[in-house]
């Protein structure tokens, strides 16, 4: 069974309500999978997943901001955001999975830096303009 069939058997229950004939959402599918073809690679949209997960959360983001103008030692962050250590772990922790930060072990010092490659490739942190 193809991949899109797959898709489509798991949509099976719902199809009673759907507008929409089975050979139509089929066409959809394969049109989907053809203009995206990065949707047939898992391996990439769990990373891509992991990335805007990290990104998703106001601390990270202000995480982010901070890391933007300047490497930060754990304990910087943790008193410029004024939230507890656990808090700024965890957070730290989901960034650097996914690859938005990385750390440099200094002594008894844990500093972090931005990968400001990937938050200029997705404007995380630019102020969309209003038009």
């Amino acid at each position: 069974m193809e991949e899109n069939e797959v898709a489509m058997s798991r949509l099976v229950p719902q199809l009673a309500l759907s507008k929409r004939k089975p050979q139509e959402l089929r066409r959809i599918v394969k049109k989907v999978h053809a203009n995206h073809p990065i949707l047939d690679d898992h391996e990439e949209l769990a990373r891509r997943a992991r990335f805007f997960q990290a990104v998703g959360h106001e601390v990270r983001l202000m995480i982010l901001g901070l890391l933007e103008v300047e490497e930060l030692c754990f304990c910087d962050i943790i008193q410029a955001l004024q939230a507890p250590p656990s808090t700024i772990a965890h957070h730290l922790s989901m960034l650097e999975d996914a690859g938005v930060v990385t750390r440099k072990e200094s002594g008894k010092y844990t500093s972090f830096m931005l990968r400001k490659d990937l938050i200029t490739k997705h404007r995380v942190l630019q102020q969309d303009s209003q038009e």
